[in-house]
C-alpha cells in the first residue's frame, strides 16, 4: 500500500481492523462504502480515525473484493481531508474506484496463479528481505536502518534482485517478486 509504514505498523499492532468501520464494512457487504464522520462515532473507532488523521488519512472509500468464502481483499482510496467535506465528491468517483478494484483483483488473481521459475529461487534471504520492505514502500535508507546495514548494501541487494528478476525498475522488480511468490503480499 501507499499508507505510511508507521501507520500500518500501528494499525496492525493495535489490531484496529477489528474496530475500523471500513474494514468491518468489508465483512458485511461487497458494496463500496464512503467513510463518514458518523462511522467513527464509537469509543472503539475514534482512536482509529484520530491516528489515521495524524498520518494523513482522513476521507475516502473502501471497495471490497470477495474472491471466495475464505478470502477477501479491498481497495481503499483516501486523502487527508474531513470525511464530511469529501463525502459527495467521493460518492461521485465510486464507479471508477469499483471498476479499478475489479481490474486489480483480476490482475492479482492471475499473478497468484504463476509458479516461480527454478532459476529465480537463487535470490538470497537478505535480497528477499530488502524486496519485501521495498514492496511495503520503504526507501533504501529506511530498509538500511531496519536491517542495520548500509544504504549502499541495500542498493546492492536490490540491484542483485532486480538483475535476477530481469526487471527494468523497482516497481517491476517488486511486481515480479510478488507474482513469483518470492515475497508475500
Amino acid at each position: 500500500g501507499t499508507y505510511d509504514p508507521d501507520y500500518l505498523r500501528l494499525y496492525e499492532a493495535q489490531q484496529w481492523f477489528r474496530d475500523d468501520p471500513a474494514a468491518q464494512q468489508m465483512l458485511r457487504t461487497d458494496l463500496p462504502h464512503v467513510w463518514r464522520n458518523a462511522d467513527f462515532d464509537t469509543p472503539q473507532a475514534r482512536p482509529v480515525l484520530a491516528a489515521a488523521r495524524r498520518y494523513g488519512v482522513g476521507a475516502g472509500a473502501i471497495f471490497p473484493v470477495v474472491s471466495s468464502s475464505l478470502s477477501m481483499a479491498g481497495l481503499g482510496i483516501a486523502k487527508d481531508a474531513d470525511p464530511g467535506a469529501e463525502y459527495v465528491h467521493t460518492q461521485q468517483i465510486l464507479p471508477y474506484g469499483q471498476l479499478l478494484s475489479i481490474y486489480l483483483h483480476a490482475a492479482v488473481h492471475r499473478l497468484l496463479q504463476l509458479q516461480p521459475a527454478p532459476a529465480l529461487k537463487s535470490i538470497s534471504q537478505r535480497e528477499r528481505e530488502c524486496l519485501r520492505m521495498a514492496a511495503q514502500g520503504m526507501r533504501d535508507a529506511d530498509i538500511a536502518a531496519v536491517l542495520r546495514i548500509t544504504v549502499r548494501t541495500v542498493i546492492s541487494h536490490l540491484n542483485n534482485a532486480r538483475a535476477k528478476l530481469q526487471a527494468d525498475n523497482r516497481a517491476q522488480m517488486v511486481a515480479r517478486a510478488m507474482a513469483l511468490k518470492l515475497i508475500g503480499l
